[in-house]
């Protein structure tokens, strides 16, 4: 099926230049309208010579071209630009000697549509060790990026990731990662064998490290799902078309184990299971089957179904997080933390510009997330 066809399909109604832009498709719709105008004799770098009102389905009147046109040169100029900052933080990282793996944004562009730039990429996402994070702080701020945690020491007590920013034509943010699992699941995954099975590589003129094909199509599976509803149809065309691709270099079986060790694999099925049905990805036979359909029946599997299938809960991980903390200081130092954050990460977070809009920027997220937090202890309650 064509990307337009599926657009449309997910999106009845709505023309199809606007619906490649939410779902994070501008680039590689504009490519594919291109290349079939192309073939049916359309001018070569033009207007469609059909117009409106033609049969195919890939048909885009005029105005549709030129706006999908100008947003994919938009998409793409803000990649060059994310491509250059990510070049020079790989070297900068390589002469400090702390090992990263980028995650997604251009690296997997590159390796899944052929072009670094395809992708659209809101941030520069890095995977490093744990012990290695003092180091990479001090190369990020060396590098002109202010750290943007809620509180400090707060996203290495309790989170995967933490944030780093800094103005460019507009803010560059780069998210280093110290785990591919999610909250409240972190202790549960062992990143020490992850880390054994990475392997070396250049990318950009650098050498970096790759997750293994099993534990970066775990990642992407879980990412999925930690978006739920708000996940762009990107996502999936990016799961359905990495097993296509590198699906015979995925080792299945530990990949399984992988999840399931670390409590995470209802969430490995939920992602691939529609693809599996929807889309015709080509799963090892009897895979899928193995996985859990449903979480178990305990308090565990409760809060795997509320992360699993309550995407209006907000704070849902967190809310998690908070469940199954030990000591009542780690509980407090946690709702502090995600209640009253320090006022740079309140400013750049709401978008805030003056001092004294502090106040009402924090009574509103107090109780956004106080109604947030009752919303998902009420569906914690239930037992389906």
């Amino acid at each position: 099926m064509h990307l337009i066809e599926r657009l449309r399909a997910r999106h009845p109604g709505l023309d199809p230049v606007t619906a490649a832009e939410r779902e994070g498709l501008s680039v590689l719709l504009w490519e594919e309208v291109r290349g079939q105008e192309q073939a049916e004799g359309a001018v070569p770098d033009g207007m469609p010579t059909g117009g409106p009102g033609g049969t195919a389905t890939h048909r885009l009147t005029p105005d549709q071209w030129e706006r999908l046109r100008a947003r994919a040169a938009e998409v793409t100029a803000r990649n060059l630009l994310l491509i250059e900052e990510l070049t020079g933080l790989l070297g900068r990282l390589a002469e400090a000697e702390v090992p990263v793996v980028p995650v997604r944004g251009p690296v997997l562009s590159e390796r899944l549509h052929g072009d670094p730039a395809r992708r659209p990429a809101g941030d520069l996402d890095l995977l490093v060790r744990t012990e290695d994070l003092d180091r990479l702080d001090g190369v990020l701020k060396g590098a002109g990026y202010a750290d943007m945690d809620r509180r400090p020491g707060f996203a290495r007590a309790f989170y995967y990731t933490t944030k780093y920013f800094r103005d460019r034509h507009g803010p560059l943010i780069v998210e280093p990662h110290w785990s591919l699992a999610y909250p409240p699941f972190l202790a549960r995954l062992d990143m020490g064998p992850v880390w054994g099975r990475t392997l070396v590589e250049t990318r950009f003129g650098v050498p970096v490290r790759r997750l293994a094909p099993d534990d970066e199509l775990l990642h992407l599976a879980l990412h999925r799902v930690h978006h739920g509803p708000a996940a762009p149809l990107l996502w999936d065309l990016e799961l359905d078309r990495y097993v296509r691709r590198l699906g015979g270099d995925v080792d299945w079986a530990r990949l399984a184990e992988t999840a399931r060790a670390s409590g995470q694999d209802f969430f490995l099925r939920q992602a691939l299971e529609p693809l599996w049905e929807g889309w015709g990805t080509p799963l090892p036979e009897g895979w899928l089957e193995a996985l859990p359909a449903e979480p178990p029946a305990s308090r565990e599997g409760r809060i795997v179904r509320l992360l699993a299938s309550s995407p209006d809960v907000d704070g849902r991980e967190s809310l998690a997080t908070l469940l199954v903390q030990e000591g009542f200081g780690a509980r407090l130092r946690l709702l502090f933390g995600l209640l009253c954050p320090t006022p740079v990460f309140m400013r750049l977070q709401y978008g805030l510009t003056r001092t004294r809009q502090l106040p009402g920027a924090y009574l509103r997220r107090f109780l956004y997330f106080g109604r947030m937090g009752l919303k998902g202890l009420l569906r914690l309650r239930r037992r389906h």
